[in-house]
């Protein structure tokens, strides 16, 4: 049987990762997470679907951690291709308000979000890909034999938080369908040394009320016959720390994992040392435009 192979595109400022696995009976099994920003496809994820394309591959699965720009843009462009099209994509995993039958909320538009549902709802036929299933803390989700996903976040807070906020269609919108990002903080602390910034007590800049975007992503343990992962999206670390401590993760019992995919791109809210202290691992992966433009992730508080 072939190995795990996780492939973090060039995104920008975003997140895309492919993951190719198989499962215990050596069948292929892949990930779509996230697309990046709209430039991503452009970019990167299209030479991948071509490659799905040419081998005749399916996406398992299609994980959209949540509707920022920088994470959904390049799945927006994908749905509105003829790689959809041509591409299988077999089950979803996402949260909004349309899609997982939460009939309550107030009228607020989250407009890629929105799209986002539209285009599903315009394209797919199978509606059972998504269901009727919210992605949220303490289940365990098994994905094929052998390949088992932990959800760590969102808890009912940050999920209850995004519904709330999220714009529901009537009824009769829905039924039309069936025929046819958050702001980062730049880093100030270019002039202080490390060991110093070490000692910091970890101190979010916002609270779970003022960044539920963030706070509503899914994130997950991944566990394969070769391989386990942890992605962490861009949650804050307070959720992550109780979801792991609820599958009984502890400080003398950390998480074993090949890979950490860092939340938030090394931003220094959403990582603290309670968190790492959870975790033993090989291999961090932060995801990130290097500090260019307007973004400065990572944090050095993070590194």
């Amino acid at each position: 049987m072939e190995k795990t192979v996780v492939k973090v595109l060039k995104a920008f400022e975003g997140d895309c990762i492919i993951i190719h696995t198989y499962d215990a009976d050596g069948n292929r099994f892949n990930i779509l997470l996230d697309g990046g920003t709209p430039g991503t496809f452009k970019t990167s994820l299209r030479k991948e679907l071509e490659y799905f394309e040419e081998e005749k591959l399916s996406i398992d699965l299609l994980i959209l951690t949540h509707i920022d720009n920088d994470h959904i843009g390049g799945i927006l462009k994908f749905i509105d291709s003829s790689y959809f099209d041509n591409i299988e994509v077999k089950k979803y995993f996402l949260n909004g308000g349309n899609l997982i039958k939460i009939n309550e909320g107030t009228q607020v538009s989250i407009s890629q979000g929105l799209e986002f549902e539209k285009y599903l709802l315009t394209k797919e036929k199978d509606r059972k890909k998504w269901g009727d299933e919210v992605v949220f803390t303490a289940k365990e989700i098994k994905l094929a034999n052998g390949i088992i996903c932990k959800i760590l976040s969102p808890d009912n807070k940050g999920l209850e938080l995004l519904l709330a906020n999220w714009k529901y269609l009537s009824d009769e919108e829905i039924q039309s369908y069936q025929v046819a990002g958050s702001v980062v903080t730049k880093a100030k602390d270019f002039d202080i040394p490390f060991d110093e910034l070490a000692k910091r007590d970890f101190k979010p800049d916002k609270s779970l009320e003022e960044d539920y975007f963030n706070n509503s992503s899914i994130a997950f343990i991944l566990e394969c016959p070769d391989f386990k992962g942890l992605f962490l999206g861009d949650t804050c670390p307070e959720t992550i720390i109780t979801s792991l401590k609820a599958f009984e993760y502890t400080k003398e019992n950390p998480l074993k994992v090949d890979i950490v995919k860092v939340s938030h791109h090394g931003s220094k809210n959403n990582t603290s040392n309670e968190l790492l202290e959870l975790i033993k691992r090989k291999k961090f992966v932060i995801s990130t435009h290097g500090g260019k433009g307007s973004t400065k992730h990572p944090d050095r508080e993070t590194i």
